[in-house]
């Protein structure tokens, strides 16, 4: 009888641990397989989380540059070394509120971007209202931080663009954007710009001085997005008789970003057509002309995928602005190049040549408000913080 029982009392024991065993394993199997069924897009076990953005998050950059310049009318090569910017701001992130502060303290400190963006309507489909001083809804190139852009800045053409033309960058205003997934649609009303970039205080039959700009982008698929943009804007030229004028302009581009051997190729492509009041000649009365423009930038990088990943990329950028098309042999050539090294998001060394070209009868003040152009060669390295 005793025998009976230790015999008992060994099978229970041994049976004990593996009935419990065998029931978990089942619970998580078939807990598994009801998420499975439940939420298909629940990320695998092996997912990372989501890091959570920050409600307030603290921003700045800072680029420090030495260069070796040689203009048409220098006897000599010049040499320079300078802070070319050092910007910090703060961004704050709410549920239905998004606010930006950045300011710009090389040189003489300004205010570069300023607004609020409220989220009018959630969901699939979203809008959002923002009001402040922020970037108008024009050129892919334009748009893009300088920090995600390859070359050392934007250059030559970007600066007719938007300081001499004041086609795009930033301004004054308000815009409504509508995002629908794929296809985005931004449009606003944005304050107008004098030849030196003060303000313009005008009446209602000279639309207030405004400027009204609309672009719609669309993402066929992931790391293609092709854009068009439109502006109706007021500018004023500082000559005698003062006068407010009125231009167009139009735009296409398109940005692709795609896996190509061990490395990725990085492409921002645009070309524009439009009016402007800086003409060249002396034709009595050409006091409005109509502008074409074409730019491209290529990089290819090797590396740099997550943050602080170290990585070389290669980058040239090419552009062609005839800015009067009445006006032979006014045509403004940039070409740069160079290569880069750094940290992904954190830190980079440039090496960077660029090379502008001037047509004989290029308007005056094209490049710089009242100044003659003149051909240029530069040599530079910068280098480059991002917090």
């Amino acid at each position: 009888m005793a025998l009976r029982c230790s015999v008992l009392a060994l099978v229970a024991l041994v049976m004990a641990p593996t009935t419990p065993a065998f029931a978990e394993e089942s619970d998580e199997a078939a807990s598994a397989s009801a998420e499975s069924a439940d939420d298909s897009s629940e990320p695998p076990p092996a997912a990372k989380p989501k890091k959570k953005r920050k409600k307030v998050e603290l921003t700045g950059r800072i680029f420090t540059r030495a260069a070796l310049l040689d203009k048409e009318t220098a006897a000599d090569w010049t040499g320079q070394t300078t802070l070319q910017s050092a910007r910090g701001g703060v961004d704050y992130h709410g549920k239905d509120l998004h606010a930006q502060l950045e300011l710009e303290v090389a040189g003489k400190p300004r205010v570069k971007d300023a607004y609020a963006q409220l989220r009018l309507v959630g969901g699939d489909t979203k809008l959002d209202l923002r009001a402040g001083h922020f970037k108008m809804p024009f050129s892919a190139i334009q748009l893009e931080s300088i920090w995600t852009l390859p070359q050392a800045d934007r250059g030559l053409i970007d600066n007719i663009l938007t300081r001499r033309m004041q086609i795009a960058g930033r301004a004054y205003g308000a815009m409504l954007m509508l995002n629908l997934g794929d296809v985005e649609v931004r449009g606003g009303m944005f304050q107008g710009r004098n030849d030196v970039g003060d303000v313009l205080a005008a009446p209602g039959d000279e639309a207030f001085g405004q400027d009204a700009v609309v672009r719609a982008t669309y993402r066929p698929s992931k790391g293609i997005e092709i854009g068009t943009s439109g502006s109706a804007r007021s500018g004023q030229l500082l000559v005698m008789p003062v006068a407010i004028e009125h231009a167009y302009a139009a735009d296409v581009d398109a940005v692709l970003e795609q896996l190509v051997g061990p490395g990725r190729v990085r492409a921002w492509l645009e070309a524009m057509i439009g009016t402007s009041w800086i003409t060249g000649g002396m034709i009595p009365g050409h006091d409005r002309t109509r502008f074409l423009e074409t730019r491209g930038i290529g990089a290819y990088r090797l590396g740099g995928v997550a943050r602080r990943d170290r990585y070389v990329e290669f980058y040239a950028l090419a552009g062609y602005v005839d800015p009067d098309r009445i006006i032979d042999r006014d045509g403004i050539i940039e070409t740069s190049g160079g290569i880069t090294y750094g940290a992904h998001d954190v830190w980079r060394v440039q090496l960077e040549a660029e090379h502008w070209t001037f047509g004989d009868n290029a308007p005056l003040g094209i490049a710089d408000f009242a100044t003659l152009p003149e051909d240029s060669t530069t040599f530079l390295m910068q280098l480059g913080a991002h917090l």
